[in-house]
């Protein structure tokens, strides 16, 4: 790549969304509407803001156009806005320009109403954030509310670093209330692999009692079983 990509995905940044099709179907014949939706350009500023973030040095210029994105903030932020906005925060981290700690000050502070953009700059981040790992531990061990909890644990399951801290709370969030904590849960121990095979025999157990998560049950179940030390043993030569 080159600096005409990088002007390029900067110009993929400042994507606009086209004006609302209700406000102009009324004065325009329906096919001429069907037109300018077909029209719409697609959002990518999350596909942008990644990639910049992994070239380095050669995206230097842009560092302003990330910010924007990145401390953007509007009412009712949609997932897709707030997916975009920590993913130019998590490109701003690995360009030097934005700390690791502030993102996870804002994530493990339960009165802090920016968590969000916080957290989806740690899952960007994925391995690269391994040093947020240690703090969610001790936040997560410090704080009796499950609904705090379950948010601050989801990140470790794109992290994937430090399997003696993240897999014993992941393996507890098994027994969580919510079914989407239990899901994301679930999810993290099948990314860890083999290190996640003390957690077999809670998900085994799950599989009887939550079959709203069946089908990643018995892939995690599999795939943990056929990655353990004695599955190899095992196999034909």
């Amino acid at each position: 790549m080159d600096a005409r990509c990088v002007r390029y995905l900067i110009g993929e940044l400042d994507w606009k969304p086209a004006p609302a099709p209700g406000k102009i179907q009324r004065f325009l014949p329906t096919s001429v509407s069907r037109f300018f939706i077909r029209q719409q350009r697609e959002d990518h500023r999350r596909e942008a803001a990644s990639i910049l973030g992994k070239l380095g040095p050669l995206s230097k210029p842009a560092i302003p156009a990330l910010r924007n994105l990145a401390h953007y903030s509007a009412n009712n932020q949609t997932s897709s806005e707030l997916s975009a906005q920590g993913e130019a925060t998590g490109a701003l981290v690995l360009l030097g320009d934005e700390s690791l700690d502030s993102c996870i000050d804002k994530l493990l502070d339960p009165k802090n109403q920016d968590w969000k953009s916080a957290w989806w700059a740690i899952v960007a981040l994925r391995t690269n954030a391994a040093s947020a790992v240690p703090r969610i531990g001790q936040a997560f061990h410090a704080s009796n509310d499950q609904k705090f909890r379950g948010r601050i644990a989801f990140p470790l399951r794109f992290i994937r670093s430090y399997p003696e801290l993240s897999v014993p709370i992941l393996r507890s969030l098994l027994s969580h209330e919510d079914k989407s904590v239990r899901f994301q849960a679930i999810a993290g121990l099948l990314n860890f692999g083999v290190d996640a095979e003390p957690a077999l025999p809670d998900l085994t157990n799950l599989l009887q009692t939550d079959p709203s998560n069946r089908q990643i049950l018995t892939l995690a179940i599999t795939q943990i079983e056929s990655a353990s030390p004695e599955a190899k043993r095992s196999e034909p030569k």
